[in-house]
């Protein structure tokens, strides 16, 4: 009598393991819903029609296209969606790091360089003439020089699907700052902090055509320290992030008819 008791308690409780079951569900699509709602409603629904397409896994998953979302795997179609976030220009602050998480997956980083070194070394910043992606010398350079190491060569090339895609003129910055410079005078070092901004902007420059993007599209300027980053986007980028303006920006030009 007492194991025919506890068999049928068994029984009777079986419905909490299908309920559990589907409180998890609704938790995951709660989620899902939550991380999706700042996204253009475009994109919203171009994701779900690739959802609804994509192979099922042996979970009954949607496996493929959710690694995509989730900044697994670079693709045309992530390349696409990123470029029309790029493009919304009211809501580029608040998009950055979805923005960077289809740019940057996983897969094309170079090793030395961590997801968590984006947030800090990468910002995106809105133009009248279109959209700067900047990168702070650190992710780049080492200080004082125009050398690009291996690591920042990978870490670039995983940006020209990204500017091939764009089909835009192309304009590749270089900016510098008071230190790292010993010169005799003051015309020395504002010719110094030149040389340099120009050979960084060049070196990157060489990096993409080497890389067989259409050089019709790109131009080269070097700033020397006459271009700070304004208060507003150093203090979007962190304390220390971009130390002293040292950077390079690669902007992506609007096109007179829009950006496709």
């Amino acid at each position: 009598m007492g194991r025919k008791r506890k068999t049928d308690n068994l029984r009777k409780n079986l419905w909490l393991i299908t309920f559990s079951d589907l409180a998890t569900l609704l938790m995951a699509l709660f989620v899902l819903l939550f991380s999706m709602s700042s996204l253009d409603s475009n994109v919203v629904e171009r994701i779900s029609s690739q959802l609804q397409n994509a192979d099922t896994g042996r979970d009954g998953v949607k496996t493929s296209v959710l690694s995509r979302i989730l900044g697994q795997t670079q693709t045309d179609s992530s390349l696409k969606t990123a470029l029309e976030l790029l493009a919304d220009n009211r809501n580029l602050r608040a998009n950055q790091e979805a923005i960077k998480e289809l740019i940057f997956p996983t897969d094309v980083l170079p090793p030395e360089v961590d997801k968590g070194m984006l947030k800090d070394k990468v910002m995106l910043v809105s133009r009248e003439d279109g959209v700067s992606i900047v990168l702070s010398e650190d992710i780049l350079f080492e200080p004082g020089q125009a050398v690009l190491p291996g690591k920042s060569r990978k870490f670039l090339q995983a940006l020209s699907p990204l500017l091939r895609q764009a089909g835009h003129d192309i304009m590749i910055t270089g900016h510098s700052d008071e230190v790292f410079f010993d010169a005799a005078n003051q015309d020395d070092l504002e010719r110094v902090r030149y040389q340099l901004s120009e050979l960084r902007a060049l070196a990157v420059l060489e990096l993409y055509l080497n890389d067989k993007l259409d050089p019709r599209y790109f131009s080269t300027a070097g700033y020397g320290a006459d271009r700070p980053l304004p208060p507003t986007d150093a203090a979007q980028a962190g304390p220390g992030s971009l130390v002293g303006n040292r950077r390079v920006e690669i902007i992506i030009k609007n096109a007179d008819d829009g950006w496709y």
